[in-house]
């Protein structure tokens, strides 16, 4: 636990302040994770605002719609919610993997919790008739 604050506050001062950008355009792939603290499941994030947040399992992210389900070594598991087709909303398990080097951007994946829909394939049967019995009763 000591050494995830340790991590936290470090990564807390190499923290540069960027531009502002507006809450209401926050997304999911604006966030960098900073430290991950999978043994307490708490981790810091990075905001497009440059606000540093720690978070732990059950929080919403902050300008997000999404929740934090996970957290493992090497990434943040969230599960989003994004307008599906028609009216229905729908649920995406997104990973945010921590920056390989300090001050790069998370990579972010999305996995879709709702199947494709169903492909109908429609089929004609055709019964293949030999001429030779045409006039031959089935056995």
């Amino acid at each position: 636990m000591k050494v995830f604050h340790l991590v936290a506050a470090i990564a807390l001062a190499l923290c540069t302040a960027r531009e502002a950008v507006p809450a209401d355009v926050a997304l999911v792939d604006d966030l960098t994770v900073m430290a991950l603290g999978a043994l307490d499941g708490r981790a810091v994030v990075k905001t497009a605002d440059s606000k540093m947040h720690v978070l732990k399992v059950g929080d919403a992210t902050p300008g997000t719609n999404a929740t934090i389900t996970q957290v493992h070594t090497d990434k943040l598991v969230v599960e989003e919610k994004v307008s599906g087709e028609g009216a229905q909303p729908a649920t995406q398990t997104v990973w945010i993997h921590k920056p390989a080097r300090p001050g790069e951007k998370s990579t972010v994946q999305r996995m879709s919790s709702q199947a494709p829909a169903p492909r109908v394939i429609e089929q004609q049967t055709v019964q293949i008739v030999d001429p030779t019995r045409a006039g031959a009763k089935p056995n």
